[in-house]
């Protein structure tokens, strides 16, 4: 078996379909098969999907675990002598696992690499970064000193593969098995969000390369899973995102530098919770509360 297509769901039944025949649709030149971990989701039947292909393994969890942990799931039942983890919100424009699977043939050295996503209108989507995000970053963005970078910047531009200094998306992040093996996959520390930063990071801490293979293009519906359900879900996304953010650091970087993040972003929660009090801004209000315990949990931790 070339590759295995790892796929998580947690209540999202149609992109699954949809993603799962992109995979079919445009797959020809490699063997792979495809392993749909759900984390427990609602109205999920493993006959919808398995009826598309005799080709497709179900892992259905009893209780949602994290898109991490669910990924290494999938990795236990894994044939392939690679690994792709593939968003669910993703749709396959090309033969983008073939194009995966035969540059990590050719060169040895690479332990990872993505291809170029974009949007469903087409458009350049955050596919790379060309270095890890450091505490200095995130000050500095905390406190308006930079902007987010525009999508185009994280995204290969040139058409020319490259090796980057930093990670690719886990959208789809392909990786060599035996790397899993040895090194381990997604950390479980982790729920969701980081844990393509630290694997990648972790990966690349050993000497394996991180490449940027634009020739395989795949649509990735940035947030299908978590914003178009609703408000209250995307709340939840921004802390677990925050929560997140904290443990790679406290993984990667000086602890001190990591305490000095963390008071910059209480000190900050603090002041606007209490600028939207005075407001009476209520919906401001709760997300900043929110903000505010998972300062407190991360603390404790």
């Amino acid at each position: 078996m070339d590759v295995s297509v790892i796929i998580v769901n947690y209540n999202t039944n149609e992109l699954l379909a949809q993603c799962i025949h992109s995979v079919i649709e445009y797959t020809r030149d490699v063997a792979y098969e495809i392993i749909v971990v759900d984390n427990n989701s609602n109205e999920f039947t493993p006959d919808d999907y398995t009826s598309i292909s005799n080709n497709i393994e179900i892992v259905r969890l009893s209780r949602n675990i994290g898109f991490g942990k669910a990924n290494n799931e999938g990795v236990k039942i894994a044939n392939g002598e690679l690994v792709l983890f593939l968003n669910s919100d993703t749709l396959l424009l090309n033969d983008a696992i073939s194009m995966l699977y035969h540059h990590m043939k050719k060169h040895a050295r690479v332990g990872i690499c993505g291809g170029n996503l974009y949007t469903k209108e087409g458009e350049p989507n955050m596919s790379y970064t060309e270095s890890f995000p450091t505490v200095v970053d995130y000050l500095k963005l905390l406190f308006g000193l930079v902007v987010l970078s525009r999508k185009e910047e994280n995204f290969n531009v040139a058409g020319e593969v490259k090796r980057i200094g930093g990670y690719v998306s886990g959208a789809d992040l392909m990786i060599r098995r035996s790397l899993l093996e040895r090194y381990g996959g997604f950390d479980p520390d982790f729920f969701m969000y980081f844990e393509d930063v630290e694997l990648c990071h972790r990966i690349s801490k050993v000497g394996y390369e991180v490449h940027s293979v634009p020739s395989a293009k795949i649509i990735h519906l940035q947030g299908g899973s978590t914003t178009a359900k609703g408000e209250e879900i995307s709340v939840k996304s921004r802390c677990f995102l925050l929560e997140s953010e904290f443990i790679y650091f406290r993984k990667t970087a000086h602890k001190l530098a990591s305490v000095a993040l963390w008071i910059s972003y209480l000190l900050k929660s603090f002041v606007a919770l209490a600028l939207y009090k005075c407001l009476r801004n209520k919906k401001k209000s709760i997300y900043w509360c929110s903000i505010i315990h998972v300062l407190r949990r991360v603390y404790d931790n």
